[in-house]
This record gives structure tokens, C-alpha cells and sequence, in this order.
């Protein structure tokens, strides 16, 4: 992949930084009894990580330890990686909108005798 916007990069992590401190925030919802209201926030994590916590909600009946840390973990990789693909596809836009264009040969404006 070629690197088209060198000092852009840091945007990527973002989403994933954004999606850690919302799951950390909902543990502490659950952990401070004075802050339950906060562990609400879990709800929404769960819908906006849908197709990976799908995994999730079959484990919770049962190991409801790892379903939580399968969506700490994965769930922020989930964003990671969207976010990577994002960056490919606004590159690949970009790279397509560099194309040089060949110029298209100069007609002679002379009287041919």
C-alpha cells in the first residue's frame, strides 16, 4: 500500500481509543455503585459492535467474564481494522484523483503550404 498522506495517519485511532474508553467507562458504571448509570453505556457498545458481539451475547449466559473482554479486546480491533479500511478506500480515492492525465497533442495552428 502506498503512503499517500504521510502526517495523516493518527486519525485511525481515534474510533478505537474512542471505543476503550467507552467500555471503560461502562466498567466503572459497574464497578462504583455511585456510578451505575454509567454501566448503561454497555448496552449501546454492544449495538454499535454488532457483528462482533454477536460472539458476545452467546457467551454472556454462560462465561459472562470473557464476553466483556471479548469486547474490550476485539471490539476495539473491530474499529481499528475499520478504520484502517477506511484509510484504504480514501486513499485509493485520492490516488485515483492524482491520475495524470496525457495532454492531448497541440493541433498545428500554421498554414500548411
Amino acid at each position: 500500500m502506498k503512503l499517500i498522506r504521510p502526517g495523516r495517519r493518527r486519525w485511525v485511532y481515534i474510533l478505537p481509543a474512542i471505543h476503550l474508553c467507552a467500555c471503560f467507562t461502562s466498567l466503572i458504571g459497574y464497578a462504583v455503585p455511585s456510578l451505575q448509570y454509567w454501566g448503561i453505556a454497555f448496552t449501546f457498545i454492544l449495538l454499535f459492535d454488532l457483528p462482533i458481539s454477536g460472539v458476545a451475547y452467546a457467551l454472556v449466559w454462560k462465561f459472562p467474564t470473557i464476553a466483556v473482554m471479548w469486547i474490550f479486546v476485539v471490539g476495539t480491533l473491530w474499529w481499528y481494522f475499520l478504520s484502517r479500511g477506511i484509510e484504504g478506500l480514501l486513499d485509493t480515492i485520492i490516488e485515483r484523483g492524482h491520475v495524470q492525465h496525457r495532454s492531448a497533442p497541440k493541433s498545428d495552428t500554421r498554414k500548411q503550404a
